[in-house]
């Protein structure tokens, strides 16, 4: 089977926003783009990090906390987290968090891991 260009796949993608405001899970943008583009297919982990990078679709994600996983890398894109600050009651800095360079993922001191995304086309 051939693979889905990349001028495709944005084809499709503003297609399918143009019939939906959202969509729920990535599973359904999935099927939807895979439609649009018939006789080619694309990857599921392709199409999330092209969504990813699309300055008009948001990408709001769920997410829940797993105690015993080392942070190390973004679930939702797999670039590297810095520490996020912040300032307690005395005015000390301390260590509250984790925020992804690329996609602006944000997590507290514990790993967390995607379990919904929802896919909103910018007004």
């Amino acid at each position: 089977m051939k693979r889905a260009t990349k001028k495709q796949i944005d084809e499709a993608i503003d297609k399918v926003f143009q019939e939906r405001n959202y969509i729920k899970t990535l599973k359904q943008v999935h099927e939807y783009v895979n439609e649009k583009i018939k006789p080619v297919r694309i990857s599921l982990p392709r199409l999330k990090k092209i969504l990813l990078k699309r300055k008009d679709i948001v990408v709001k994600v769920k997410k829940r906390e797993l105690k015993n996983k080392k942070i190390e890398n973004c679930p939702v894109c797999g670039c590297e987290f810095e520490k996020i600050f912040g300032l307690d009651a005395f005015g000390q800095k301390r260590h509250i968090g984790y925020k992804c360079k690329c996609c602006n993922f944000k997590i507290g001191l514990f790993y967390s891991v995607p379990y919904e995304y929802l896919f909103k086309r910018k007004e």
